[in-house]
């Protein structure tokens, strides 16, 4: 898996990870990981919190943040969506485009 992946994939589950711990009130979280048959690394965070709020405020303070979560897939050309789930909790989903290179 290429380093980039890797550190991504690293870097968006430990947001996601930080973010449940500050501000979802969660008892569960589940992560899952998986090569889709689309060649990409799928990324799942689930918790079952009170859920992403409706309308999210840009952070001042700094930090990766939810905006860095997703450019971090962006930067791979993958993508991230943060999803408020309908009983309770939030799914952050993200796909990595992965090259299998021989080495």
């Amino acid at each position: 898996m290429p380093a980039a992946v890797e550190v991504a994939a690293y870097r968006i589950v430990t947001e996601s990870l930080v973010n449940i711990v500050k501000h979802a009130k969660a008892i569960i979280c589940d992560v899952y990981l998986q090569m889709n048959s689309a060649n990409e690394l799928q990324i799942e965070v689930i918790d079952n919190g009170i859920g992403i709020p409706v309308h999210i405020k840009p952070s001042g303070k700094g930090g990766i943040g939810l905006t860095s979560i997703r450019e971090r897939a962006q930067e791979l050309g993958g993508q991230c969506v943060f999803e408020r789930l309908e009983s309770g909790g939030t799914r952050v989903k993200a796909l990595l485009p992965f090259s299998h290179r021989e080495e």
